[in-house]
Parts: structure tokens; C-alpha cells; sequence
């Protein structure tokens, strides 16, 4: 199935000035099916990682180094991040300082990050730290211009 994101997704990694992207949306919407085929079908790695069902959020706590962060999610997934690799972080929404990173994810600007939480659990206060270095879209679930 084809979702009308997946073409902004496309167009997000052809932007050379890219930033972090966030992909908002209701749970069970569709946000996790369109990060993974987007990994899937546009990168040849993806470090895909769930913080409601890894226990990842320690790795944010120290400080919010770029190199370091990358380094350890490379050890806990048993496999290298380099450049080339799309990072996912999944329902982020409540782990403010790994939503403070994308600020410097942005910054240092040689990784390819989405993050996506639901609206539910979206704590918008944290977001505003890091909002103006990010992009972020809106995912609704399929309607008739997906089929």
C-alpha cells in the first residue's frame, strides 16, 4: 500500500538541508508501517528503535552528544550506525531529552533521523526546545487516495 507520506518522505532525503523529521499522528495510524518501508525502500540501513519497547532512554541521560549517542545505539543493536543509515526513534513522545538530541542531530547534520510519537502522548513543551531544527507531518490513517 502506498501512503500519500511516502512521497514527502522521498522528497525529505533528497533535500540536502534536511532536518530531523518528526511524524506526528494518532496511535495506530500508520506512522510505524511508513518510517520502516520508507527505511526499507530508500536506504540500504535502518537502525529502527522503539522506546516503548527498548530500554534505550538511559542512553540520553549523560549527555547529548551526537558521536557518542550513535555509538552506543550502534553497540545495543549489535551493528555499527554509520552516515548512510536511516535512524528511527519510535514513540519518543515521552522521553524529553531523546527529543532534545534531534536538536543536535540537526546540528551536526551527518545523520538521517525520523522520530514519530502519537498526539496522545505528544508533551509539546519539550518539543519547542528543539522545534525550529526539525521538520515535522502530519500522519492520518488511510483514506481513499492510498488505494
Amino acid at each position: 500500500m502506498e501512503r500519500t507520506l511516502m512521497s514527502d518522505l522521498i522528497r525529505w532525503k533528497a533535500d540536502p538541508e534536511r532536518k530531523p523529521l518528526v511524524i506526528r499522528g494518532a496511535r495506530q495510524c500508520g506512522k510505524t508501517y511508513l518510517m520502516k518501508e520508507f527505511g526499507g525502500r530508500c536506504y540500504d540501513d535502518m537502525a529502527y528503535f522503539n522506546f516503548e519497547e527498548e530500554n534505550i532512554s538511559g542512553f540520553f541521560d549523560e549527555d547529548l552528544k551526537v558521536d557518542r549517542i550513535v555509538r552506543v545505539l550502534g553497540i545495543h543493536r549489535s551493528k555499527a550506525i554509520s552516515e548512510d543509515t536511516l535512524i528511527v526513534f519510535d514513540e519518543i513522545q515521552e522521553f524529553p531529552r531523546a527529543t532534545t538530541s534531534l536538536k543536535y542531530f540537526c546540528e551536526d547534520g551527518h545523520y538521517d533521523i525520523i522520530c514519530a510519537g502519537s498526539l496522545l502522548g505528544l508533551n509539546l513543551r519539550n518539543l519547542r526546545l528543539w522545534w525550529e531544527k526539525s521538520r515535522s507531518s502530519q500522519c492520518i490513517p488511510c483514506h481513499s487516495k492510498n488505494f
